[in-house]
């Protein structure tokens, strides 16, 4: 048996000392004896008797049921009391929670008294919901959801002797000592009786049996901040509040607690300064030993922190309600959006995730929740996208005005971002402005979560443009949002209530205020009309709407609404109203106009249906044409149009029909019978089409008499062109002439004269010359675009590397020849012959700008070319390889560079140059798919570079030249040979029986195909490409193959025909040989062709 005691304190501030007594090992049924009270908990054997010293005379009976009723008994071995059963004793300062574990053997205990932690009263109101004493362990833990907490105390000493047998209230009595003795002034229980007399959480009244305050500690001073001089012989009814007072909840709290000993006490009560607090506690009715009652204790805490938060969690619970409610009432569209984002981070599309009722009727669309807005509207523009994007991420609420084609509509938007650890999602707040084109801000809203509370409703509604309002169920305005106040100027001390009406027109308070309390009466949605006053002072209309709001249980919460702005739309109304008083006016003004201006204009004018009839004419049909209305209503378009324009005028009026808007231009009959030009522009509306007809006959003859000019210019500017290219070309020949014919007049009288061994010098005169003018004949091909080239893969290193000893010889020594390798250059496909040429060109004119010495730089480099770099070099896009030429010499003006490419045009003297280097340059680079591009300043010297396409083809580029090859092979074959210039032919056909062949001669085509029909086996075709008689070269070519499909051809020709190039290109087993030629070269060329099948 252990007895463990602990004190109260009586309603006189006297202690009284308690004793429990626990006999684990007996078997107790409860039980009530007079004063002495046995209970019985749980499984664990272990029984508690409460009882008093000076029941009688302290009402300390009443103190020892206080300290029962305020008693919560939980296991060692983890009996949990439930949190329902705390609910009776939420808000009593004591508990008392015992194990056997605790108590076993007394001396685990300790030989000390000590206090143990117990949950506070305002932790258990809190929602306590465990309390556990753990085996061995003499402090309890009580569970909670915020963490364990503690507050009153037990007292547990096990220094009293222990009971045996059953116990008496004597035995009890014998344990606890007197508190007027002096072991008493030691005991614990007094000392601690004094604590909670000092206490200042719990106020501890007593009254007598008329609610007389008899008694008042120091915790009622602290909370109700009254003193004891001040309170003690008033009534109990002034801590309450006026409507419990009418209600008469004071008296029936006394009545309760006189039948069944307590009464419940959790209410709102007045302090001294009549401010309220939430208090919670109970009314125990006080009894003497007989019974009889003879006055109440009143026991109460402050929990108004408590309560406001329990109603937080409350209100939470109609916030969601409350939220959805307001996007239900509100007029303007609002929905939720997720952005959607590609693999790069690019944002490209988004999702509704909520939609309000006003979202189809602003936006169009229906059933968006779940989908996207590419979804829904295929061609929406990317622009909406970006902007929602940047929104999200940047976290900044945006306001902005925008129109979508796709969706055919204009919107005022404001986008609000939601939640900042959430990049992806915002809220849209818009409105259709299509036709009332209103100017508000946009909603900000927050993300749709259900759990979301009354933070969430009002950081939407502060951050609306809408003017936004919540009232009680009385009617009573609780909150308004910001965007109320800065409209109005009002402050929320002036707002809240019904001060909001003040903002309200004098005119319209009255009945916008009865209206508003009668809807509320009937819990009714409603629309108001009012005028507001603005912070300026001004009056706009506004339109006020809202719906009742109700909670989870069906209980009318008040209004959520929405004040608007309509002043715009009202003016316009007004404005609308003012237009259509002189509509008619200004109608029959317009239609005096448009009759007017049929009858004066000067053009034709003309309604015509669809099958091309005429249906009404203007006057000037008579003036232009001669015909009257009568002539030209109802007849058809074609009866006056020339037949070789029925077709186009046919066309014309079609496309009106079907919904185009034809320009034709025709010629008309005048009724004398000329023709006039008249240029149509026509559109359809309804089933007819109205035209406008020009009358251009005059026009149209200054254009021809201009285009007769024009052509005329260039006649003359063409020949112009061929009097300086053959004035040019007879200068250079007859030159080149004078030196062939003085040549060969020279050997034919030194073979006269015997003196043969004179004749080389003049043959080698001749030959000279008959290599110049072939030169010549090269350049003026390669200006034309003309010459013959056989492109091949090309090294342009190798061919810079393999022509500087020539160039440096022709430059001479004071000019230095600077060249390097050009590291991974690309293969080319090009003439190198010409190439050659054309390098050696550049270099001579670069040596005649330096007279005085100077270097010459030949670079070849890669180019990759985008379409702005190939635009400002006249290419197509893509990859060449450019070679140019610096010199350090004397430069080119501007106009010089403009000019450079002329044929003929030279800035050297009179017979040093000919003017046609670069012009075949320019001609040799486009014909190669290239460009030539020249950069100077005068006096910083000059760069040409010619570019050259990139060979992609893996043939192998062309070889150094190998020296001529003895001639071996197979001798005895048949060669055809076809020229219509018979020494031409008699020179080919001498150099064909040299190598030991048979040769058939033919002077034009006809003969050739005469000769290819016959049975002669015929190894190579050798034919001249400009040939008479109906067959060219090439034509001759293709009707031999067509005999014999591997025929072996070789043309020989002055100029590369277009019939001999296929698509620039020769066809397998064809070569070229140009005029004047080589006999050495011919030679060798004719026996490869012959014998290359042998090798």
């Amino acid at each position: 048996m252990t007895t463990v005691s602990f004190s109260t304190l009586s309603s006189t501030g006297r202690s009284s000392v308690l004793s429990c007594i626990f006999n684990p090992a007996a078997q107790v049924s409860n039980c009530r004896c007079d004063s002495r009270r046995w209970f019985k908990f749980g499984r664990w054997k272990s029984y508690l008797v409460l009882t008093s010293r000076r029941a009688a005379r302290s009402r300390s009976v009443f103190s020892a049921r206080l300290a029962f009723s305020t008693a919560m008994i939980a296991l060692a071995t983890r009996v949990v009391v439930s949190a329902r059963s705390l609910r009776n004793w939420m808000l009593l300062p004591f508990a008392v929670i015992i194990g056997p574990n605790l108590l076993k053997g007394g001396t685990e205990v300790g030989k000390t008294s000590r206090l143990l932690p117990i949950a506070a009263s305002q932790t258990i109101n809190a929602g306590i919901k465990t309390a556990v004493l753990k085996p061995g362990s003499r402090q309890p833990d009580i569970g909670h959801p915020r963490g364990t907490v503690s507050g009153a105390h037990l007292l547990i000493d096990a220094a009293q002797p222990a009971l045996t047998g059953p116990a008496t209230e004597e035995d009890l009595m014998s344990q606890i000592p007197d508190q007027n003795s002096q072991a008493s002034a030691h005991y614990p229980g007094a000392k601690y009786a004094s604590m909670l007399q000092s206490s200042r959480d719990f106020a501890i009244i007593g009254t007598d049996l008329n609610g007389v305050i008899t008694e008042w500690n120091a915790g009622a001073r602290y909370i109700f901040g009254w003193s004891g001089d001040d309170i003690i012989g008033k009534t109990v009814t002034m801590i309450f509040t006026p409507e419990d007072r009418a209600a008469g909840a004071d008296k029936k709290e006394m009545l309760i607690a006189a039948e069944t000993g307590r009464a419940a006490d959790i209410r709102w009560h007045l302090r001294a300064d009549g401010s309220r607090f939430w208090a919670a506690g109970e009314l125990i009715a006080v009894r003497d030993s007989e019974g009889a009652l003879q006055g109440y204790v009143k026991l109460l805490r402050d929990e108004t922190s408590l309560n406001n938060a329990s109603g937080a969690l409350r209100a939470s619970e109609t916030s969601e309600q409350r939220y959805r409610e307001l996007l239900r009432s509100m007029e303007v569209g609002f929905c939720i959006l997720e952005m959607m984002f590609d693999p790069d981070g690019r944002a490209v599309d988004y999702r509704f995730l909520e939609t309000n009722l006003a979202f189809e009727e602003n936006t169009g669309l229906k059933n968006a929740i779940g989908r996207t807005a590419r979804e829904l509207v295929p061609d929406l523009e990317q622009e909406w996208v970006d902007v929602y994007a940047q929104v999200a991420s940047s976290h900044t609420p945006r306001r902005f005005e925008s129109g979508s084609e796709a969706m055919g509509r204009w919107f005022d938007v404001y986008a609000i971002p939601i939640d900042a650890a959430n990049t992806s999602r915002l809220a849209l707040i818009f409105h259709d402005l299509t036709e009332r084109r209103r100017s508000e801000l946009a909603l900000r809203s927050s993300e749709a979560a259900l759990r979301e509370s009354e933070e969430r409703f009002r950081n939407i509604a502060d951050h609306s443009p809408l003017m936004m309002w919540v009232t009680d169920p009385e009617g009573q305005a609780t909150y308004l949002n910001r965007s109320w106040y800065e409209f109005t100027g009002q402050r929320e001390e002036e707002a809240l209530g019904l001060g909001w009406l003040e903002a309200v027109h004098a005119d319209d308070q009255g009945w916008s205020g009865e209206t508003f309390l009668a809807c509320n009466a009937n819990q009714e949605t409603f629309r108001l009309e009012y005028r507001l006053r603005r912070h300026d002072g001004d009056y706009r209309w506004a339109v006020d709407a809202a719906s009742p709001r109700f909670g989870g249980d069906g209980t009318f919460l008040g209004y959520v609404g929405s004040v608007l702005d309509i002043q715009d739309q009202k003016d316009a109304q007004d404005a609308l109203r003012s237009q259509n008083i002189s509509l008619q006016s200004e109608v029959a003004t317009r239609t005096t106009e448009v009759s007017r201006l049929w009858d004066a204009s000067p053009d034709l004018l003309l309604v015509i249906d669809f099958d091309g009839v005429f249906l009404r004419v203007n006057p000037a049909w008579t003036t232009m044409l001669g015909y009257t209305d009568e002539e030209l209503v109802g007849q058809h378009v074609t009866a006056f149009v020339i037949p070789e324009d029925h077709a186009e005028t046919i066309k014309a009026y079609k496309l009106a029909a079907e919904g185009g808007r034809p320009s034709v231009v025709n010629r008309y009959l005048h009724k004398d019978g000329t023709l006039r030009w008249i240029s149509w522009v026509a559109a359809p509306l309804g089933n007819v089409t109205y035209a406008t007809g020009r009358d251009i006959t005059a026009e149209k003859a200054q254009a021809e008499a201009l285009a007769r000019t024009e052509e005329a210019l260039r006649q003359s500017q063409k020949m112009e062109a061929v009097g300086q290219l053959t004035g040019g070309l007879a200068h250079d020949f007859n030159n080149l002439l004078a030196g062939i014919s003085g040549s060969l007049d020279m050997m034919q009288i030194r073979i006269q004269q015997g003196r043969a061994a004179e004749i080389d010098r003049y043959m080698v005169g001749a030959q000279g010359a008959a290599k110049r003018a072939a030169a010549l004949t090269h350049r003026l091909l390669a200006f034309s675009r003309r010459q013959t080239l056989d492109p091949k893969p090309t090294d342009v290193n190798r061919l810079v590397a393999g022509m500087k000893d020539l160039i440096q010889r022709t430059v001479g020594p004071e000019i230095i020849v600077d060249s390097g390798d050009s590291a991974g250059l690309w293969p080319t496909l090009v003439d190198p012959n010409q190439l050659e040429n054309a390098l050696l060109n550049l270099c001579i004119n670069a040596r005649d700008a330096m007279p005085h010495g100077g270097t010459i730089t030949i670079e070849a480099t890669n180019h990759r070319l985008d379409e702005r770099s190939a635009r400002e070099r006249d290419l197509q896009p893509g990859h060449y390889v450019s070679l140019c030429v610096s010199d350090t010499g004397t430069g080119m003006t501007p106009d010089v560079i403009n000019k450079a490419f002329d044929p003929f045009f030279t800035t050297k003297p009179i017979g040093v140059g000919t003017g046609l280097g670069l012009s075949m340059i320019y001609g040799f680079a486009r014909q190669s798919g290239g460009q030539v591009r020249i950069t100077s300043e005068v006096g910083e010297g000059a760069t040409v570079c010619i570019y050259i396409p990139r060979h992609h083809s893996e043939e192998a580029m062309e070889k150094d030249a190998d020296p001529s090859p003895v001639l071996t092979g197979e001798p005895g074959r048949t060669v055809l040979v076809v020229d219509d210039e018979p020494l031409v032919r008699m020179l080919v056909v001498d150099v064909v029986e040299e190598l030991g062949h048979i040769v058939i001669e033919a002077g034009d085509g006809p003969q050739a195909l005469n000769a290819l029909r016959s049975n002669s086996h015929i190894d190579l075709l050798i034919t001249d490409v400009g040939l008479p008689n109906g067959m060219n070269g090439r034509q001759v070519a293709d009707a031999a193959r067509e005999i014999h499909p591997d025929l072996k051809v070789m043309f020989v020709t002055g100029y590369a025909e277009n019939a001999v190039l296929s698509h620039g290109h020769l066809a397998p087993g064809m070569q070229i040989v140009t005029k004047p030629f080589d006999m050495q070269v011919l030679s060798n060329r004719i026996h490869e062709m012959l014998n290359d099948d042998l090798e």
